[in-house]
Parts: structure tokens; sequence; C-alpha cells
């Protein structure tokens, strides 16, 4: 079985917005493993760990219930490790990056905080755990983690850019991966700078939608499996998204993260986290899926892969769709809307890339985790104009004229066939590059950027674009002829196909 929903509930003792019954959640959460018999992850952070109220409410629980580590840092273990607090007044839990992350501190103070959630962990349960958690963990942390304690699941944000202070941008858009030592949101690309903890991405995104929310603005809205949020508590988007995830010809390890913190309180999940235990048990009845615990996952995802896999998503829904290609190499997306066909984002890994907290610390309230962007829809809109690479015939953009198809290649490659008014265009998306066939000549491709301060500096020349990110020089190869643009780059065509290589 390969198509996984992995429920996965995390418990803080502080709510210091309102008032809050932080109880509640997590009794009911248990209450609905039990009615459905469904496997259920619960995280601790630290506030909860160590009061009895909370560890109390699972101590007496089955097999089928799993405990780990929920590694935000919230007043009582930075007081504990002898830090100094540096939340806001009356918070003794600060979402802000630099108070509330780890990457608000140094490397050794990490280590120290890291520490004492596990020494306290085992102190509770008699045993270390195989599964943390937090929206962002850094690479780092991740290689503390794995050489010191065995860890066998990491879950992070995901993909979004601003929500909540939080941009985790450009990287393996689902399922999970190995990420590298110095850039845990990079799939690592061998064996020696491999972090051997499988990251997965937490929340469940709409595979269409989440990605183009909040177009042209510097924060995203929510489309997601969360059951405090519209379409988490809809039954028909999420049977739709089961549907999408678990029910074609996706390439690897089909994963979808269910479940709630309880500082959302009961009221905002008491709609939505039924309905989804009644799906997940419908359709696990059917075969259709399997819930899983976090460390069963990360240890079967082990066995199966030594390194990152590539998977696919396939999606269609009303009048657009998409596809979405993850490999160690690359990730991509094409997009088609009524008569709209491009490619809305490509960025590349590079395990040279080094993250920005691997040994630097966070000092404001945002943080940041990104890769190499080639493409790059949503940071490259403004005032209404679409940023992405969009397909030209004689220099006219070229259009839908009906449904996409699609057809894997293995285990590693996929095939996308898009019907248009200058005849069929195909999209092969391979191990290391892309593949443009055209019905006949004359055709190119086309990066448009209307947002310059968010892209790389770009000299597209010949058969090669150069790029600069963030101090960082990479190019990309291709056997057309390319040039740079006033709003990009542009890559024409040599004959009836065209090539980008990593």
């Amino acid at each position: 079985m390969k198509n996984i929903v992995n429920i996965v509930n995390f418990i803080r003792a502080c709510e210091p917005r309102r008032p809050m019954d932080l109880v509640e959640p997590i009794v009911k959460q248990i209450e609905l493993a039990e009615k459905y018999n469904l496997p259920t992850t619960f995280l601790f952070q630290y506030d909860a760990l160590v009061l009895p109220q909370f560890t109390d409410l699972v101590k007496d629980c089955d097999e089928k219930y799993e405990l780990g580590v929920w590694l935000e840092v919230p007043k009582p273990l930075v007081e504990k490790v002898g830090l100094k607090w540096r939340g806001r007044e009356g918070f003794d839990w600060d979402w802000f990056s630099h108070v509330g992350m780890l990457v608000g501190y140094t490397t050794d103070e990490r280590k120290l905080l890291v520490d004492e959630c596990m020494r306290c962990f085992k102190e509770k349960f008699g045993y270390y755990p195989k599964t943390v958690g937090c929206w962002s963990i850094d690479g780092f942390t991740l290689d503390y983690l794995d050489k010191n304690y065995g860890i066998d699941a990491a879950l992070i944000c995901k993909e979004q850019w601003g929500t909540d202070g939080y941009s985790l941008w450009g990287g393996y858009y689902s399922e999970a991966y190995y990420p590298a030592r110095n850039n845990m949101f990079c799939p690592a690309d061998n064996l020696d700078n491999q972090v051997n903890i499988p990251v997965f991405r937490m929340l469940g995104s709409d595979p269409i939608d989440q990605y183009m929310n909040g177009l042209d603005k510097e924060w995203q809205g929510v489309e997601t499996l969360e059951p405090s949020c519209g379409t988490g508590k809809d039954p028909e988007w999420i049977n739709w998204y089961i549907n999408t995830y678990f029910d074609n010809n996706n390439i690897g390890l089909n994963y979808a993260q269910a479940g709630q913190e309880n500082s959302f309180g009961w009221k905002w999940m008491e709609k939505g986290l039924p309905i989804q235990y009644e799906i997940f048990a419908e359709k696990r009845a059917k075969g259709e899926l399997e819930v899983m615990n976090s460390g069963d996952i990360g240890r079967m995802f082990k066995e199966m892969y030594k390194l990152t896999p590539c998977t696919t998503t396939v999606a269609r829904k009303n009048d657009r769709g998409t596809t979405w290609f993850n490999n160690k190499n690359y990730r991509a997306s094409l997009y088609f809307m009524d008569d709209l066909f491009f490619l809305r984002d490509l960025f590349i890994f590079n395990d040279d890339y080094r993250e920005r907290y691997y040994e630097e610390v966070a000092t404001g309230e945002s943080l940041y985790f990104d890769n190499l962007p080639f493409i790059d829809c949503y940071r490259w809109s403004k005032n209404g104009n679409i940023g992405g690479g969009y397909f030209l015939k004689n220099g006219e953009t070229v259009k839908l004229t009906g449904d996409f198809k699609t057809e894997n290649i293995g285990e590693y490659g996929l095939k996308v066939t898009a019907p248009t008014d200058c005849g069929e265009i195909t999209v092969t998306f391979l191990d290391d590059e892309v593949e443009f066939v055209f019905p006949d000549l004359g055709f190119a491709f086309e990066a448009r950027i209307y947002n310059d301060q968010k892209a790389p500096t770009i000299a597209a020349n010949g058969n090669e674009i150069a790029l600069n990110y963030r101090g960082f020089e990479y190019s990309v190869k291709t056997d057309g002829a390319a040039k740079t643009t006033e709003n990009g780059f542009v890559i024409k065509s040599n004959g009836d196909k065209l090539t980008l290589k990593f």
C-alpha cells in the first residue's frame, strides 16, 4: 500500500491570544481515534510534556497511538536550560521565529533545547521519541537528531509564502524527501551529504489552488486538510483531495497528513475532524488507503528508498488542472485553466546552496527557507500580470484547446501532452532535465517576470541561462537559443524540440 494518511495532532499547554480549553480537543481526538480505530500520532510541545494534565491523557493509550515531540520553543523550555526568555510580555509561547523556533537560537543553544526535550520525554514515557515535528526544523538540528537520537520521521510545514510569518518556498512540494545536511529544505543529491531522516510535508495542500492563493500578495491563505479551515471541513473537497492523491496513477509514496493542534480549540475542528475520520475509515475499509503513524511511515520510507524518490501529482478541478513533479534534482508544476497553459513553477535543488540558519540565527519575526528559482509564478506576478514560463509560436502565446493527458515513464519521469491552437505540445519531466516537443518549427519558451525584486539576476545567452540568487550562482543548459528580455528571458527552439538541463 502506498496511499498513506498520517493523522498528527500536536499539543501545546499555552494559548496566549485568548482563553482556550486545551484539554478538550485532545479528549475528542482520542474519542474519534477509538471510534474509528485509526492510528493517531500526538506530538508534545515541551510546556505540555511537563504537565500531567496533558501527558496523563495518553498514558493508557494502546499501540495504535504514537507519541513524539513538537519542537517549538516555549518559555518553560528556555528557562529550564538556563536561557533568557525573549518572548512578548504575557506570552509563554510566542510563535515569532526568533523566539518560538529553533532557528532563533545558536547551534549550541539548539542542542541544549533538543537534549532537554528528549530527556524529559524519556523521563515521562521511558523511551526516546521516533518522530519530531515543527513548522520548521533547520538542517543543523536535523543532523543532530539523526546522529544522536535515531529519529525515524520529521514533519515540517506545507509549502507557503508569508503565512504566519513562515515562508517555505521552492521545496519538495508534498510527500517526503531526505534533506541535505546544510539545507533541510533541499533534497540531498547523494548519501554522503544526506540526513537519514525523511522529512514529510504537513497539512495536505490543495495541489491546484494552494500555490496560487494570494497571488500578487505578500502572504497566502490556507487551502488544506486542516479541519479548522474551509476546505478541511468540506466533504466534497476532502473526497476530491483524497481521490486526487490516492485514486490515480501518481508515482511514488502518496502521503497526506491530517489532524490539528489543540490550541485552535475544539469548536474550530468539531465539524471537520469527524468528517475526515469517517471518510478515512470508509476508504480504508475499501482498501483505498492506509492510516499509519508517523514513525511507522518513516521506517517504511527508509526501507523503500535510499535516496529521495521521484513523486508526481496530477489534479483536475472544474476548469483548471495541474501536474507536480518532484525528485532530488528539481521540482516543477504545469498549470491549466480555460485556454491558459504554462509552466508555473520550477525550482532547482543544489546541495551547495546553504540554508540561512544552518549556523546563523534568525533575528526577526519571520523565517525563510527556499531553493533556487528558475520559474516562480507566485513571486514573479504583479498587478494582475501572471509570471511564469509560457509557450510561444512565432512570438504569440499558444492557447489550450482541450484536456491534458499524462503518462508515467517508469518510476522516474512524467510525460504531459497538451492540445493547443498550434498543435500538441508535450512536456516530459525526467531525472535532470525537462524536454519540450512541439508539432513543428517556430516555437519558443518565454519566462515572464513582472516582479523583478523577487527574481534572481539572469543572464541568458546562447545555450546557457546563468542565474544568481542571494549571491549563489547556478545555471541551466539548453539546446535552444537563449537571450535575456526586458521581463525575463526567452529560449527559441532550433527544431521541434527544446531541452532544459539542470
